[in-house]
Parts: C-alpha cells; sequence; structure tokens
C-alpha cells in the first residue's frame, strides 16, 4: 500500500489542526489514514497480509492493532525508512511510538542496518526487529550502455546529481560548488534557492512523475563525470535507490555513509 491512496486532506479545519497536533507532538499519522485503514481491514471474514512502504502507514496499522483485536489478526509487516527521526524530534513520539509499536504485532522491517540496531536497543521488540538489505532491479541497471539517449541539454563534461526526498542536501552542494569545477546538473521536484552559477543547471523533475524517465537516467549515470548524493544527518537511507542504481549502471559515486544502510 502507498500513502497516496489515503493521503486526501480532511475537509474539516478541526481535523486538519488535530492531524498537525498528531504529527507534531506526538509522530503519528493523521486521523484520515488510520479512518481510511480501519474502513479496509475492519470486515470480519478477511484474512490479509499487509505491507506498509511508508511510516505514516506503518504507525497507523500499529495504532490500530492498539485500538481492536480483530485488526491484530491480520499479518502485518511494516517498512520504516527514518522512523528514528520522527522517534526523536516529536515532544511525546517515544512514549506513543513504543507503545503502539509494542502493541500492534506487527514486524518491522528497516532498510538501514544501523536504525535495525537503534530500534532493538529503543523499542524493546527485538524479535520482531528485522533487516531487509534493499536493492535495485539489475536486468535494467546494469553497465549496458541506455538504448535511449538523454534529450537534455548537457555539456559534454558534466557531474550528475538527482533526488528529492527532503533529506538531499542540495542546499550545501549548491552554496559550495566552485565556478572553477565541471558543470553540475541536478533534477529534482524539491525548491532549490536561486544559485547565480554558470555551471549549475537545475531542472525540475520527477521519475514519480513521469517528468524524465529511467533509460534517461541511466544515460546521465552512464555519461556523467561521477554521481553525487549530498545527504544530510539523519537515521533514513537517503538516496540509497539513486546510489545502488547509478553504482550498478557502472558510475563513480559520492554519497553520505547512511546512503549505504
Amino acid at each position: 500500500m502507498e500513502e497516496s491512496d489515503f493521503s486526501c486532506t480532511p475537509k474539516s479545519r478541526i481535523l486538519r489542526v488535530i492531524n498537525r497536533w498528531l504529527h507534531c507532538y506526538f509522530g503519528l499519522p493523521g486521523v484520515h489514514l488510520i479512518t481510511g485503514l480501519s474502513k479496509l481491514f475492519s470486515r470480519k471474514e478477511l484474512d490479509y497480509r499487509v505491507i506498509t512502504t511508508s511510516n505514516s502507514l506503518g504507525l497507523a496499522m500499529s495504532v490500530l492493532g492498539v485500538l481492536g483485536a480483530r485488526f491484530r489478526r491480520h499479518r502485518v509487516y511494516c517498512i520504516f525508512m527514518g522512523l528514528a527521526d520522527i522517534y526523536g524530534k516529536c515532544r511525546f513520539g517515544p512514549v506513543l511510538i513504543k507503545f503502539s509499536l509494542k502493541c500492534g504485532m506487527a514486524e518491522l522491517l528497516f532498510l538501514s542496518s544501523a536504525e535495525r540496531d537503534w530500534a532493538i536497543e529503543n523499542l524493546e521488540i527485538p524479535d520482531r526487529i528485522h533487516y531487509l538489505p534493499f536493492g535495485v532491479d539489475t536486468q535494467f541497471w546494469n553497465t549496458e550502455q541506455s538504448s535511449v539517449r538523454n534529450t537534455l541539454a548537457v555539456p559534454r563534461e558534466f557531474v550528475f546529481s538527482i533526488g528529492s526526498d527532503p533529506n538531499r542536501d542540495f542546499k550545501l552542494l549548491l552554496r559550495c560548488w566552485d565556478e572553477t569545477w565541471p558543470h553540475l546538473l541536478i533534477i529534482t521536484s524539491l525548491n532549490l534557492p536561486n544559485i547565480d552559477k554558470k555551471n549549475i543547471t537545475v531542472i525540475c523533475g520527477s521519475v514519480y512523475n513521469k517528468d524524465i524517465g529511467d533509460a534517461e537516467i541511466k544515460w546521465l549515470y552512464q555519461n556523467a563525470s561521477f554521481v553525487v548524493l549530498p545527504t544530510t544527518d539523519c537515521w533514513q537511507p537517503s538516496g540509497q535507490s539513486c546510489l545502488y542504481q547509478a553504482m550498478a549502471s557502472g558510475a563513480v559515486c559520492v554519497a553520505g555513509s547512511n546512503c549505504f544502510g
């Protein structure tokens, strides 16, 4: 399941305030996620095996596990990325998140071995915490030359960076990129500050919105001098998919240590 399946913004102003309050102070997902999942899994005759792919959905399923036994009969596997970041930022998050995860009976899967170790130490349910090694499709992401030539106007020699999650530290990369260095090409849907440097090009786009295809990205990986993936200091393995895609395509990569999980 993806969060977008349930993430319609509540029309009620009161519900929007409650959602923000739950998120800021408790690190818990919005009411719309909890109620949407509750309707989906309330049919007694059904027995689901559920895999969630976002922190919000995983926490919502855990909250449901606390609220009623009928939700605990489903086998639930929650994939978390950066749960430790949420846990540490919210004022009352540690208590409620820990309680809901312990009572929810879900299996917790972490894409980062470091975050898995953190969860074992802090959540006190080691038998339900697992490391899920991350990977990419090497039948596509490989050293075989991309069949689609990139249509973007890039110079002969360039450095490539890509990604749209909030933990990409593009601001640092833009600030420190010297004008005597090779041309830097960034593809992201994040809003970046205007930088008056002639050797930097920022293209607003995303694979998820189909602004640019995988074949074009593979071409950029393979033809760049190297790929750079700047990340903030966080538990989430930010940049992991791009790093593995680029390395599998034969690119030289510079990345933060959290990319490796």
